[in-house]
Formats: structure tokens, C-alpha cells, sequence
């Protein structure tokens, strides 16, 4: 099959959103593993000291099993700073971690006093460590089944209430800002065969009329661009952003399927300088399906 010139397979999530589909279930995280966390910014040291000595004990014993092959410079690294780190804390007070929020808390108060913000960073950070399941990936590479399983039914309800959302929108009211965004931006006109733009930068806008939703990108190569979106599948882990945002969460352009695009804007440039915000701007938002700017996502500054 072809659309838009491009040929599509198909592929076990369809040709179209449906809510069988939206969602595969996945333990292991696409986002930053727990062990990357704690030694970022050594932030393992607003956990408790009996709790810190177990992980490093169970972490050092996992590194230390490694075939030779596998310890690369930066292992053998973190297995000396973990036996330091072991030493060091077997001489620390019991309660150093209250030291070290206090500190954070001297930085950025966020608006609490000591006390109700030490109980809050606590509590945060605990259930943020038992999203993870330590017993079987002492790295925190994947979540517990419990933790899936509750996120599952998050995501569920977030899928039906933006349908729902979506169902009420104005269609009218969105063609006509289709119409406006054209006249406004006469670069851009729309594209019936992609095949043309092959290795081709530029902007482009997707248009999913049934759900009164488009999305704003720019690429180096627009077609296979366009491609990406129509063939990926948002991780488990990312289909709600925030974390907990149930009931404001968007959903991702890569959720939907290729033959919910039913209209391209395509404006073809090599000068890619210009901010998609600029364009995204001149769209009412709630038409809009872009969840956030481009880079690094830093979904864990939500929860802790």
C-alpha cells in the first residue's frame, strides 16, 4: 500500500489508531536507568545509609560478575568508586541523608519549609526507586510488574479521555485554522507524493482530520521524517508525559498510524534556523499535538 507516494507495510499496530493497538506493555525502561539516576549528581545520597550499603553491595557484587569482556573502562571505574563509596558510608551517620536534603532544600526550598520538604523528597524518592525491579535487574533497567500494570490503566484512561476531548473539538474551527495557517505561511502548500522531497530539509505539518490534530517537525530528510512518525511506536514509559499527568497528557504524534495523516504541509528549505514554536504558535492548541520542544526529555524532574 501506498500513501502520500510512500509504500507502507503492514505491521501488527495497524494502519489506523485503534485502542488494541495504542499499547504494548514493556518492563524495561527507555528512559534513564536507576543507576544512572543515583549517580547522577551523586543523588544517592538522600537515600538512607542501610539502604545505599545494600544497593552498592548488590551492584558491586553484579559488576564483579561480569565476564572479562564485558568490563569496559567505565565499569571497572564504577566498581573502584563503589568500594569507596562502601567505606566511606560504613563511617557515616546513620541519618547523613537528612544532611545532604537539607542542603537541597537550602538551594531550592520549592515554596516548604525543612520539615515538609524533607518528608516530601523522602517519600518521592521512595517510590520512585520502587517503580524498579531491583530483585531482578539490580541496575534498575526494569520496572516491577506491579508498577506496569498500574501504569497500563493510566494510560488507558488518558487514550479514552482524550478521544473523548477530541470527539467534542470543533471541526469547522480547526479547517478553518488550517485555512488561516496556509494563507498566513504561503511557503507552505500541501503535498500529495513525498517521493519527490526525497532527501529534501524542510518543515512539515501532518494533518489528522478525523481527530482535529496535526503536528508541527522539521528534518533534514522530510519523507523519511514523515516515515518515523507513521512507523514508530511510543515507549511504554513515554506515553504519558509527565508521569501522573492522566487526565492532561496529549496523545503522541506516534501513537497515531499513517493512514490517520489524511493532509501534508510541506515547506521545503535548506535554512532550518526558524523554531518550530514559531509555527506551532499560530495553531490553537488544543489542535496541536506536540507535547514538547526538542531535546533531551527529563521526565524524572516531574517526580522528584
Amino acid at each position: 500500500m501506498h500513501h502520500f507516494g510512500l509504500r507502507i507495510m503492514e505491521r501488527d499496530n495497524g494502519f489506523f489508531l485503534t485502542r488494541e493497538n495504542y499499547c504494548i506493555v514493556n518492563r524495561k525502561t527507555s528512559l534513564t536507568s536507576l543507576e544512572d539516576y543515583l549517580f547522577e549528581n551523586k543523588n544517592y545520597e538522600m537515600m538512607p545509609k542501610k539502604w545505599v550499603l545494600w544497593y552498592f553491595e548488590k551492584l558491586l557484587a553484579y559488576l564483579n560478575s561480569l565476564p572479562k569482556y564485558k568490563l569496559k573502562l567505565y565499569i571497572l571505574e564504577k566498581i573502584e568508586l563503589l568500594e569507596n563509596e562502601i567505606k566511606r558510608y560504613q563511617g557515616l551517620d546513620d541519618d547523613y541523608h537528612l544532611a545532604i536534603i537539607k542542603q537541597t532544600w537550602e538551594v531550592d526550598p520549592k515554596g516548604l519549609n525543612l520539615e515538609d520538604y524533607t518528608r516530601k523528597k523522602i517519600t518521592d524518592m521512595k517510590s520512585f526507586v520502587d517503580t524498579f525491579d531491583l530483585e531482578f535487574d539490580i541496575t534498575g533497567n526494569h520496572y516491577k510488574t506491579s508498577w506496569c500494570d498500574d501504569l497500563y490503566k493510566d494510560i488507558i484512561l488518558n487514550f479514552e479521555f482524550n478521544l473523548a476531548y477530541l470527539n467534542e473539538l470543533s471541526n469547522l474551527s480547526f479547517k478553518r485554522g488550517v485555512t488561516k495557517f496556509k494563507k498566513n505561511n504561503p511557503d507552505f502548500f500541501e503535498a500529495t507524493d513525498l517521493n519527490f522531497y526525497n532527501k529534501k530539509s524542510g518543515y512539515f505539518i501532518l494533518i489528522i482530520d478525523h481527530y482535529k490534530q496535526l503536528y508541527v517537525g522539521k528534518a533534514t530528510d522530510l519523507p523519511a521524517r514523515i516515515r518515523q512518525h507513521w512507523n514508530a511506536r511510543k515507549d511504554f514509559d513515554r506515553m504519558i508525559y509527565p508521569f501522573g499527568a492522566v487526565m492532561t497528557s496529549k496523545i503522541s504524534i506516534d501513537s497515531f498510524r499513517a493512514l490517520d495523516t489524511t493532509r501534508i504541509l510541506l515547506f521545503p528549505t535548506e535554512d532550518l534556523s526558524v523554531d518550530e514554536e514559531f509555527y506551532i504558535n499560530q495553531f490553537d492548541k488544543k489542535y496541536v499535538l506536540n507535547r514538547i520542544k526538542g531535546g533531551r526529555i527529563n521526565v524524572y524532574s516531574s517526580l522528584l
